[in-house]
């Protein structure tokens, strides 16, 4: 009996030392998650240390009492398991009180039992301190769910950009969407205004709503601009500060301007692009004409 109060003993003075050392620890470089697993792994220390106490307690009542040693060995293992008193010690524990021949028996709530109900308690007055008066720890549902909301925003937008940067001059549609063209016009407004005009009508920059285009009026060719910029004429790259699908955006929406004649427009600059599938030169469309006609013989 004594070598097990030492092993408890032990035992108990190895878990104050490992809390201490918890207790000290830098938790700074670590995630939230390592910081429930921690709290948790205190508690079932608290939780053992209580235990052992208990168990410690027992093992002194016992030295001290050689008796319950003595009816502990007339116990079956159930009995011991769930602290029951033998079946022979029955009549030992009626009580005086009885009613139509039923008498009840002295028979108090095991200590484990107790042991249970206490820490539900204790249980409860740390989580209601934890979640619901603290601010800096545990959140309610409607936070964590709003703070999943917030981190999967942040996702969004990460994967967002990895996947814009994907698109370049080789491979950019034409977007149609109103949605991301008014993107395209809040990144024109914010980018692009100071030199070409609120309205695209020109400033410091050529006119973006003619027909004329000094570096060529195709989607990819304003895209390519946009990206790469014209360094000789103070037009700026914004490849590094704009992902692959803002600038397709933007590109788009320069595209949509154009026709639209805004007052005060500068005068035309560069080539004059024509729409796909004409033309005024009845040379070319003469030759096009006679080519079909040959395929077709």
């Amino acid at each position: 009996m004594k070598s097990k109060i030492f092993l408890a003993t032990i035992i108990l003075f190895i878990s104050n030392i490992s809390m201490a050392a918890e207790d000290t620890f830098n938790y700074g470089d670590f995630d939230a998650l390592f910081l429930k697993v921690m709290g948790v792994i205190i508690l079932i220390l608290i939780l053992a240390v209580v235990g052992l106490l208990y168990l410690t307690l027992i093992a002194l009542k016992r030295v001290n009492n050689p008796e319950l040693v003595k009816a502990d060995e007339e116990r079956t293992t159930i009995e011991k398991l769930f602290s029951l008193h033998a079946l022979k010690d029955e009549k030992k524990l009626l009580l005086d009180e009885s009613f139509d021949g039923i008498v009840e028996l002295d028979n108090p709530t095991p200590p484990w039992f107790n042991f249970m109900f206490y820490t539900t308690i204790l249980f409860a007055i740390a989580y209601g301190f934890w979640y619901h008066y603290s601010t800096n720890n545990g959140k309610l549902q409607l936070a964590e769910y709003e703070q999943e909301l917030t981190d999967a925003e942040i996702a969004k937008t990460a994967y967002l950009k990895k996947v814009g940067n994907l698109v370049d001059e080789s491979n950019v549609k034409l977007i149609t969407d109103a949605n991301q063209l008014h993107e395209g016009q809040e990144i024109y407004t914010a980018k692009c205004a100071v030199c070409h005009g609120t309205a695209g009508e020109g400033k410091v920059g050529p006119n973006l709503t003619d027909e004329y285009w000094i570096h060529g009026g195709e989607l990819s060719n304003i895209f390519k601009t946009i990206k790469y910029g014209v360094t000789g004429k103070g037009m700026i790259a914004w490849e590094k500060s704009l992902n692959g699908s803002q600038m397709a955006q933007l590109a788009s929406y320069i595209k949509s301007i154009g026709g639209t004649n805004p007052p005060g427009a500068l005068a035309p600059q560069g080539n004059k692009m024509e729409p796909i599938g004409t033309s005024t030169d009845t040379t070319k469309t003469a030759i096009v004409a006679d080519t079909l006609a040959t395929a077709l013989k």
